[in-house]
């Protein structure tokens, strides 16, 4: 008889380039420190994650080849695999998919995706482990695989499903940090999970010149006092602009955090907030919808000078991935008071002027 996960968090580990140790180390704390949770491992993750309560596979010749050690239950959804049994919960066409429709099935409540990449890494590599060892393929139904979790998020419907990938193509699913997922944080994130898994680092910095802003660093450093934090940092473009011991960036896209650590060294940049005398917001709010753009400023509200930079005025806004949604200066005012001052900085790229709103 099937166990019976009603209303239980469940937690599922695929294989993607972006899994690691600490976020799987987390998700054991989170699983012995609760008794309504469960974790459900696809392929290798077990190797990471042998006390995880079930392992999970869709490739027959994966279980022939691997023989895996694994206490917890073991379960496919084809024939012919030895050491696993076969569930009754729909196949979801890849292992990852099929782990959620086993969540699903056996009546989870919440589904934690971790490793859910959808798509080839850094390096061209496709699982956390590197690449399997003949006579197993990696990964190369992979272009199928959207296509796959399309399908199974039909099924999904009646569970709440949030994405924690540090990166990855799907954007059927809310992103949300891992640590406030396991928290039971209600998920507050847009589905569209452009920014964090732009790996090529599309539209993080202007086309062409790399500073078309005129006298920028000055007009920042004139505009920011004490300790700086930078939301929305990008590959730490304006980093310099500020002494590396009060300055921090915060971004939560990977990719760019890894490029800014390696182009700005002596800097420190982190993928969570952290306290400051200034918080700098530069080019960031216009691409946070209306909708949404009040849980950001209650965001910065907790900070004791507010920076927000970017060209108002609601002319500019355009549609597309990523849409863009500039606004008056007085729209910002309704959240925060009147401004005290602003700076403004040629743009000759756009033919304008871009202003620095200090609050």
């Amino acid at each position: 008889m099937a166990a019976d996960w009603t209303g239980m968090d469940v937690v599922c580990m695929a294989s993607g380039p972006s899994l690691t140790k600490s976020d799987v180390e987390k998700v054991r704390k989170w699983r012995k420190s609760g008794k309504n949770r469960r974790v459900i491992v696809t392929n290798n993750t077990y190797q990471l994650a042998p006390w995880a309560d079930v392992l999970y596979g869709m490739d027959s010749k994966w279980w022939k080849v691997m023989e895996p050690e694994f206490s917890g239950e073991c379960l496919t959804a084809v024939d012919n695999a030895p050491g696993a049994n076969k569930s009754s919960s729909a196949k979801g066409g890849n292992s990852g998919a099929g782990a959620m429709l086993l969540a699903a099935h056996r009546g989870a409540k919440t589904i934690i995706m971790l490793g859910y990449d959808c798509k080839i890494g850094e390096g061209g590599i496709r699982h956390w482990h590197g690449a399997h060892k003949a006579p197993l393929g990696n990964a190369v139904s992979l272009p199928t695989f959207y296509g796959h979790f399309k399908d199974a998020a039909a099924k999904l419907k009646n569970v709440d499903v949030v994405n924690c990938s540090r990166a990855t193509k799907l954007d059927i699913w809310p992103l949300q940090r891992l640590e406030d997922a396991l928290a039971g944080v209600k998920c507050e994130v847009a589905p569209n999970c452009y920014w964090r898994s732009n790996v090529d680092l599309h539209n993080l910095t202007p086309k062409g010149l790399r500073f078309p802003e005129v006298g920028l660093f000055d007009s920042l450093r004139e505009a920011c006092q004490g300790s700086v934090f930078e939301v929305g940092c990008g590959d730490g473009r304006l980093s310099p602009a500020f002494d590396s011991s009060t300055y921090i960036g915060m971004d939560v896209n990977p990719a760019a955090l890894k490029k800014a650590r390696i182009d700005n060294p002596a800097y420190r940049y982190v993928d969570e907030w952290l306290p400051a005398d200034t918080v700098l917001a530069y080019t960031v709010l216009l691409h946070i919808s209306d909708k949404d753009i009040g849980k950001m400023m209650d965001k910065l509200k907790q900070y004791p000078r507010i920076v927000i930079g970017e060209i108002m005025g609601r002319k500019w806004r355009t549609s597309g991935a990523p849409p863009v949604f500039n606004r008056e200066v007085s729209e910002y005012e309704a959240f925060l008071g009147p401004v005290k001052r602003i700076i403004r900085v040629p743009y000759p790229h756009y033919g304008t002027e871009l202003e620095l709103c200090v609050w």
